[in-house]
């Protein structure tokens, strides 16, 4: 069993891993919980098994959808032809795709730490805090306003920003 679940391991095979015994010790159960098996069942008592193996695929199922969700959004971020960012509430950008990028004349690791703060025309400094300030706050739920960003050369492009907050449990 144990030699099973390394090889499921090491080839990163997302399955419900069961290692089902006439006699497990509690040395070879902790050992295989930390290797990754989701379950143990001795022989005496496999009508445990089926209600384990329904959960476990019911989970593997939300993390499978959960990946492909997150695959969805990567590839519309970043093959979107609008530039996008998301930026952490002290407005540093964490993430830029690459029409962003172009738009202001940088590279996308350039983009990645600098703040707005740094690429916003200093007539709209001011206007951009306050709302971001406002949707951060919860007085706004999204933002749509027209500003002023620097190009890397220094010459202005105008932009439509449209920003919505994103939350967690947190």
């Amino acid at each position: 069993g144990m030699a099973a679940l390394e090889i499921v391991r090491r080839r990163r095979v997302d399955v419900p891993f069961f290692l089902v015994s006439g006699t497990m010790g509690e040395e070879l159960v902790v050992d295989a919980m930390k290797a990754g098996a989701h379950d143990y069942v001795t022989k005496g008592k496999l009508t445990r098994l089926v209600p384990a193996i329904e959960r476990e695929l019911r989970e593997a199922g939300i993390r499978r959808d959960h990946r492909h969700a997150q695959e969805r959004f990567r590839r519309a971020f970043e093959g979107s032809p609008i530039g996008m960012a998301l930026v952490y509430p002290d407005g540093t950008f964490f993430h830029v795709n690459r029409a962003l990028a172009e738009m202001l004349g940088y590279t996308e690791d350039e983009l990645r730490g600098r703040t707005i703060r740094e690429l916003t025309h200093p007539d709209d400094l001011q206007l951009s805090l306050e709302m971001v300030r406002d949707c951060l706050s919860g007085k706004l739920g999204q933002l749509q306003f027209e500003k002023r960003y620097l190009h890397r050369d220094g010459h202005v492009v105008w932009v439509q920003i449209s920003t919505s907050t994103l939350r967690d449990s947190a």
